[in-house]
């Protein structure tokens, strides 16, 4: 039993695929994916112990698990897989998930896939000036995949637009912060960085970039300043 999860899901996935590709690559093992917030203990169950007549083995990945709401069934699933610790079942979150909750099968392999330091310091500097960005960029491009600044990004594009949202529970020190950084790039300049990127997403996923995602990003960032320029 393995937990894959963490702050960074690009890098989450990539360490999940390439521990199927490792470890769970043989012909006999056929990988079944489930729905952790839809999944019932009647399939669960039925896809963990049974076996094929050819000896296929069942890998199975339930995925987002430990962000379904408390339940009876919920409870029933807990205590099943408490006794199967020891099957090949892989969980997938998309965000990092508590201590608590990662201690919920104590035998389980824990991997958690972190954002670098570097990725936060690159992001925060965006607004400051083009020179201190892109050297930051650069630095960051030798440490995490373009996917994963890319994922940085756009979260922190998301919240800079939602940090004065009664919804956001913002702690007051870090809301005086990106409030700084918001009004620095400009609420114009910043609605267009969140539309690029969803565009460069949608781009990269369906192969139609002129450019590697790395370039598409590092153009968008001298783009940036330009248009923060536009509206100054």
């Amino acid at each position: 039993m393995i937990l894959f999860h963490g702050d960074n899901p690009v890098e989450s996935r990539r360490n999940l695929h390439d521990k199927v590709v490792k470890d769970f690559s043989s012909l006999h093992d056929k990988i079944i994916t489930l729905d952790g917030k839809k999944v019932v203990l009647g399939e669960l169950k039925q896809n963990i112990e049974n076996s094929s007549l050819f000896g296929e083995k069942n890998i199975v990945l339930i995925e987002n698990f430990f962000t379904r709401p408390k339940s009876k069934e919920l409870t029933q699933i807990i205590a099943y897989l408490t006794l199967h610790q020891t099957y090949p079942i892989l969980f997938w979150e998309g965000k990092k998930v508590s201590p608590t909750q990662s201690k919920t099968f104590p035998q389980a392999q824990v991997i958690e896939a972190k954002i670098s330091r570097q990725a936060y310091v690159f992001v925060e500097s965006l607004g400051k000036n083009l020179p201190a960005s892109l050297k930051q960029w650069r630095e960051c491009v030798g440490q995490e995949s373009a996917g994963s600044l890319h994922y940085a990004l756009s979260s922190h594009v998301r919240r800079l637009l939602t940090v004065s949202e009664p919804t956001a529970k913002t702690p007051p020190w870090l809301k005086v912060k990106l409030d700084s950084q918001r009004k620095a790039i400009g609420e114009t300049a910043l609605m267009w960085l969140h539309g690029q990127l969803i565009e460069l997403d949608y781009k990269n996923k369906t192969g139609t970039s002129a450019l590697d995602l790395g370039g598409e990003l590092e153009l968008l960032i001298i783009n940036l300043y330009h248009k923060r320029y536009e509206n100054i």
